[in-house]
């Protein structure tokens, strides 16, 4: 998760929409590792 972090801070307003689709798929997996299925240990 801390790699997801730090490689898809902020959504910026001159990326093409295919580096859009993948900050998508970034948010993505940040919801559902730190929502969904949080770290119990």
């Amino acid at each position: 998760m801390n790699w997801l972090q730090r490689n898809f801070v902020g959504l910026d307003d001159d990326l093409i929409e295919v580096e859009r689709e993948q900050q998508t798929r970034a948010y993505i997996l940040h919801i559902i590792k730190g929502i969904l299925i949080p770290d119990k240990s």
